[in-house]
């Protein structure tokens, strides 16, 4: 079946019109900043753990609230911005960048 460049251009005739357009509001709704609900002991565990895995070179494992729900990452510390506050873990060719803000938990894997 060779289909012409204009027909090879057309709609996918499965990805209903709604789909397409509640995806888009999806993607296009504001997530406001929270304030991190971390305590100042909380702060401190997590920022020894993340200094040990740096030091160690072990994964880390965070766990990350997003508006579907808690998510989690597994991977070795890549970089730690202090003044935008946010982590960014690689596991492989995958790559994470989660902000400190909805860290929920971090562990040493």
């Amino acid at each position: 079946m060779n289909l012409s460049y204009k027909e090879s251009l057309q709609p996918h005739p499965i990805i209903l019109s709604e789909a397409k357009d509640k995806h888009r509001i999806a993607k296009s709704t504001r997530i406001d900043y929270r304030q991190s609900t971390l305590n100042p002991e909380q702060v401190l565990q997590f920022s020894t753990k993340i200094q040990l895995a740096y030091e160690q070179e072990r994964p880390l494992v965070v766990i990350y609230q997003m508006p579907d729900g808690d998510h989690h990452f597994a991977g070795y510390m890549g970089h730690l911005d202090q003044h935008e506050r946010w982590i960014q873990l690689i596991n492989g060719s995958l790559s994470k960048q989660i902000s400190l803000a909805k860290v929920v938990h971090i562990d040493l894997y």
